[in-house]
């Protein structure tokens, strides 16, 4: 499923470039920061998560965040403050990505683990194409609004079945 909501983004990026008036430069200049807030987090936020045990609450607030964030674009127009919920939720993200990668370095056994690793590619990679033809369908018939606001729906699902589902983790 979040290969299936990622699709989403580079229609996001269209409409911030249409709707919103980002320029390309600010796109740049946005990937840098993106980029550059996740150099310099993963470290300390490794450490964290680990430390304080932090993996459950980072798997759910990865898809929370970014349902948060889908939404509030549904409500907000300033260019700057849209980078600032966006640069916002790639923080969050980051960890995010830590707490998935490490529950799945856990869930496959190390016997197996690039088997492992190579069915949840193909998985991640069938959702992700199958996303990108329903999310263009949505953009296309529905808008960017409707189709933000079934993200966030999808993604808050994602967080809450998350939640639900991943009771066990082991630190």
């Amino acid at each position: 499923m979040a290969s299936f909501l990622r699709s989403f983004y580079p229609f996001i990026d269209i409409y911030l470039y249409e709707q919103i008036g980002w320029s390309f430069f600010f796109f740049g200049f946005y990937g840098f920061l993106v980029s550059f807030l996740a150099v310099v987090l993963k470290i300390p936020f490794g450490k964290l998560i680990d430390k304080y045990r932090l993996r459950r609450i980072f798997f759910f607030a990865g898809p929370t965040a970014a349902g948060i964030t889908t939404l509030l674009m549904v409500f907000t127009k300033d260019p700057y403050h849209i980078a600032v919920i966006l640069l916002a939720n790639s923080v969050v993200d980051t960890a995010h990505m830590l707490a998935v990668g490490a529950l799945w370095y856990d869930a496959i056994p190390l016997e197996v683990y690039s088997i492992g690793s190579a069915i949840r590619g193909v998985a991640y990679g069938i959702s992700g194409m199958t996303g990108s033809l329903l999310s263009a369908y949505l953009w296309a018939n529905l808008g960017p609004i409707s189709s933000f606001y079934i993200k966030f729906s999808a993604e808050i699902t994602r967080g809450f079945a998350a939640l639900y589902l991943i009771r066990d983790i082991r630190d």
